[in-house]
């Protein structure tokens, strides 16, 4: 082969490779570029929470009866009812400043096996199951806003109620204000989706009433639950 074409042909394949090599760089280039320029995962904006939680509900009563007879829910001047129970939550807000985001909570308990305690030490057992509701604002923040550990606090209305076998009055329960606090760690599954555990206290007073055949019957009641469930979130 003559000399000149071999140079010819020496010149093509290196200007070949000076090519690919400055192709295959700035592809390396702009995918660096890209992920340094990549935003992470943050809690901001919407906010929605749904819990599915095992609870404990313990509820004391404090009742006054005038007049007679009265219901078996209000004899004596203490009674307390308790129990296990299944519990949902739903939670949704916005992210207004960073990490710290205001919501709004529903909280449903039902504990179906609890049975009353009676001022006597008997006990009777609920013809309805321990219904527990919880409205409340609550604040949930996120010290590190890419983390997952996640505080919280809210106080709001609180409902309890349950019925007895009785001619004279058969529920009892009443409403109220609670103060609950909660702490969790969520888990990024997605861009803004995590899963997670959380934990949560409530502390109740509520106070109930009415009048009935032959006089009025009145309690005044102290609630504490304790919770842990599993949590999805849009956040």
């Amino acid at each position: 082969m003559p000399l000149a074409t071999r140079v010819r042909g020496g010149k093509v394949r290196s200007v070949v490779r000076f090519v690919h090599a400055a192709v295959v760089s700035a592809a390396v280039s702009t995918s660096q570029v890209r992920s340094a320029h990549a935003e992470p995962n943050v809690h901001d904006g919407l906010y929605a929470r749904v819990t599915a939680a095992a609870s404990w509900i313990a509820l004391e009563r404090s009742t006054q009866h005038t007049g007679s007879p009265t219901s078996i829910a209000y004899l004596g001047d203490s009674s307390r009812v308790g129990g296990e129970a299944p519990t949902f939550e739903l939670s949704v807000g916005g992210t207004p400043f960073p990490g710290i985001v205001l919501a709004g909570t529903v909280l449903l308990a039902s504990a179906p096996g609890a049975p009353l305690e009676l001022a006597d030490g008997s006990r009777v057992q609920l013809s309805s199951p321990l219904g527990f509701l919880v409205l409340a604002p609550s604040v949930d923040i996120y010290p590190d806003e890419g983390g997952g550990l996640h505080l919280g606090t809210g106080l709001g209305y609180v409902r309890a109620w349950a019925t007895v076998h009785d001619p004279v009055r058969d529920a009892f329960g009443g409403n109220g204000a609670a103060f609950t606090a909660f702490l969790g760690y969520d888990f990024w599954a997605a861009d803004e989706w995590s899963v997670g555990l959380q934990a949560r206290g409530i502390l109740a007073g509520l106070r109930g009433g009415a009048s009935v055949r032959g006089g009025d019957v009145s309690e005044r009641d102290t609630a504490l639950v304790a919770t842990i469930g599993a949590t999805v979130v849009y956040h």
